[in-house]
């Protein structure tokens, strides 16, 4: 394969990953929902938070809202058989942000709540249906980074030896071994030490329940270990390896955290949810 065209397939892999990191990043049910308000006849814009550490007041910041604008927050439990509303009032911190001291709640349990903005003369809600929020404990940098970082070289490797593979070049099976090790390592060892940090289970998909993660993660690392075991024999079955690369892809198009671990109240367990 000549310089040129190994250069194009490294391009082609690193804009595919970008592309798909970049999707997981804003999509999900904890990335924060962007929502627009008006207030006194003044359109603002606001994120609200839908995931929080246990340790952490949640932070709202919202530009060029009047210093009388009070805030209020109106939450209750995800999982109830009855409406249990509670309301706390937000304080301001020295540079205008609202700051919202939750009570104390179990990693994994989730709220819904409801943020209301309140001036003299006029009050609003900022979403018409509440926001659904996840509590998480913190997870240490030396653990979560190198998690981070195995899945995104899993998915560039996963990208380049899918692309190796459909021109039938037979170094593909060289990036197909690093991406099921980084999937390994990555994805069923850091991973699962990462739930357990934040949500204090390693595992909660398959058998066990139904985290949609743990799942995909489960799943693409069998589709790999599958295209290797394939193509161990010197002639190359390429198709194997092009449908690995697709499959981890349409993983991948999934949000992250979907169906994802939750704690119930009601049972003292941390299971997973539709």
């Amino acid at each position: 394969m000549t310089k040129t065209k190994k250069t194009l397939c490294w391009a082609a892999a690193i804009i595919i990953t970008l592309s798909a990191v970049l999707f997981q990043r804003m999509s999900g049910p904890t990335h924060s929902l962007k929502t627009q308000f008006t207030l006194n006849g003044v359109a603002y814009n606001a994120a609200l938070p839908r995931s929080l550490n246990t340790d952490k007041d949640m932070k709202l910041r919202i530009k060029d809202l009047p210093p009388a604008v009070q805030m209020h927050c109106v939450f209750e439990p995800y999982i109830s058989d009855l409406p249990l509303w509670d309301t706390l009032s937000a304080r301001r911190d020295e540079h205008g942000a609202f700051i919202i001291s939750f009570p104390p709640h179990h990693a994994a349990e989730k709220i819904n709540y409801f943020i209301i903005l309140a001036s003299p003369s006029e009050s609003t809600f900022l979403t018409n249906n509440p926001v659904t929020l996840r509590f998480k404990n913190s997870v240490p940098a030396w653990l979560l980074i190198p998690h981070i970082l195995l899945m995104f070289a899993a998915m560039l490797f996963s990208n380049l030896s899918g692309i190796l593979a459909f021109i039938k070049q037979h170094s593909f099976y060289r990036y197909a071994k690093w991406t099921l090790w980084c999937l390994l390592g990555g994805g069923l060892l850091l991973g699962c030490l990462v739930q357990k940090m934040a949500f204090g289970v390693f595992w909660s998909g398959w058998p066990f329940g139904q985290d949609l993660t743990d799942n995909k993660t489960l799943l693409i690392a069998l589709v790999w270990a599958a295209a290797l075991w394939i193509n161990r024999k010197l002639k190359k079955r390429y198709i194997w390896a092009v449908i690995a690369a697709i499959v981890m892809l349409a993983m991948y198009a999934i949000p992250h955290s979907t169906m994802g671990s939750v704690y119930n109240p009601k049972t003292g367990q941390v299971t997973s949810n539709l």
